[in-house]
């Protein structure tokens, strides 16, 4: 993907090559991960938090541009989505 083009896709955009140093890319991807296979709506909730949390911070730190935090921030919160439609909620003891 061209880092000039502009991201308006509502689906957002996984992370792309180049977008992230290798630290930072290697541990957006294991949040995103282990957000693909939570299996209940907490650890959902908590991945997503978490992901979101490590991405803001590489925004207020300059690690990565406003339209590719932007980009990610949507896909996560659409992953998000779609898993928790998916997880089925687990009864109270």
């Amino acid at each position: 993907m061209n880092p000039d083009t502009t991201l308006s896709d509502d689906a957002g955009s996984p992370p792309q090559q180049d977008w992230f140093s290798n630290e930072h890319r290697g541990r957006i991807d294991e949040l995103i991960a282990k957000l693909k296979t939570s299996d209940t709506k907490e650890s959902v909730s908590r991945y997503h938090a978490m992901a979101e949390g490590y991405l803001l911070g590489l925004l207020d730190s300059y690690h990565v541009s406003t339209e590719h935090h932007d980009a990610v921030r949507q896909y996560l919160h659409n992953l998000a989505i779609a898993r928790l439609k998916a997880v089925k909620p687990r009864l109270r003891k």
